[in-house]
């Protein structure tokens, strides 16, 4: 069988495919394909996109985004992490709390996380506990 591979012509993205991902709640796609493209996003089009998200509940996928993709979220870090505890995404909220180092205001909602994960996952919150410990 002929390996049609080197024959696929491939095109730069559309600003409808990005408009329709950004519809979809996929910012982290819908970014690097702008990027790659060469197409610019609004600001006004990322706020929207990430009010609609934290709505949704979807907040670890913006968290994710804080430190990783240069763009301008209309939240900060702590407020999002508190947003991602209050949907009881506690994996989410204990590991980003993690990699952004913020625990300041947050010990409470951290103990709280992991009591919540130890009921089903011992083990997984022995290692919350020991990677917070000297921080909380």
């Amino acid at each position: 069988m002929e390996d049609f591979r080197n024959r696929v012509v491939r095109r730069p993205p559309e600003r409808s495919e990005v408009v329709d991902l950004l519809g979809q709640g996929q910012l982290a796609k819908a970014l690097r394909k702008a990027r790659a493209a060469g197409i610019v996003i609004s600001q006004e089009e990322i706020d929207d996109t990430a009010r609609a998200m934290s709505r949704a509940g979807c907040v670890g996928s913006l968290l994710a985004l804080i430190g990783t993709v240069e763009v301008k979220l209309p939240f900060d870090a702590t407020e999002l992490l508190i947003r991602t505890f209050e949907v009881k995404d506690y994996h989410a909220f204990l590991k980003q709390a993690n990699r952004l180092g913020i625990t300041t205001g947050l010990e409470s909602r951290i103990q709280e996380a992991i009591t919540a994960i130890e009921r089903r996952a011992p083990r997984e919150a022995g290692a919350w506990r020991h990677k917070f410990g000297a921080k909380c």
